[in-house]
């Protein structure tokens, strides 16, 4: 299992505060923009994007948490990357303070591309620049939509649902896990926007429970 308190340079313990900090130091140490052609470099961004991700979201922290005392299997997700926005919402504040490439485009390239990242000033960088602006919408195939929840759909655990929304009208069952509360984000996965020529995106259910709870 990875050490992400380890790659970010942070104690267990650290505040979210204290791994932000540590994070903006690393990226702009590490960044492709400030290291063109350097691949070890990029491996290390790469990794200091993934331990960011997983340390910067609550529930992702504990389970990692939990993992590494237990002795249990963590494995993180990169797709996570592209489809939780709470996270892509963080890397978007960090590229506007930083001034450096954190966008959906970039961040897909990184970690699917084989080959080097353009330099923001090469050719390809210039190309990229003007092409990303229709690639980062072609990946905006997510939705989030509200889920009301009733007293009685908690005792059931589950809730059916028809994605009329959606243009499908397709029957869908939604599982609730025990202990489910206001605000959380059910993802289905495939259940998202359609668009010609890509794959289907996710759907994120955002939990309204009715009754004040």
């Amino acid at each position: 299992m990875k050490d992400y308190y380890r790659i970010l340079g942070v104690r267990e313990g650290a505040s979210p505060e204290e791994i932000k900090r540590a994070y903006r130091r690393l990226a702009l140490k590490y960044h492709p923009d400030r290291n063109p052609g350097d691949k070890e470099a990029e491996e290390r961004f790469k990794e200091v994007v993934e331990a960011y991700s997983v340390l910067s979201d609550p529930d992702k922290r504990r389970q990692y948490d939990f993992s590494r005392r237990s002795g249990a299997h963590f494995a993180f997700d990169h797709e996570e990357i592209f489809s939780d926005p709470q996270l892509w919402r963080r890397f978007e504040e960090i590229s506007e303070e930083l001034r450096l490439r954190f966008d959906l485009p970039f961040l897909y390239m990184l970690f699917y591309s084989t080959g080097t990242i353009p330099s923001r000033r090469s050719l390809l960088g210039i190309l990229w620049s003007l092409f990303k602006g229709s690639l980062k919408a072609a990946f905006s195939r997510n939705l989030v939509l509200p889920l009301f929840l009733s007293p009685d759909d908690l005792k059931r655990g589950k809730v059916t649902l028809r994605l009329w929304g959606l243009g499908t009208g397709e029957v869908v069952e939604v599982k609730l896990p025990p202990g489910i509360r206001s605000g959380t984000k059910l993802r289905l996965r495939g259940k998202g926007k359609k668009i010609p020529f890509l794959p289907r995106g996710d759907l994120y259910l955002e939990v309204r429970l009715l009754g004040g709870n």
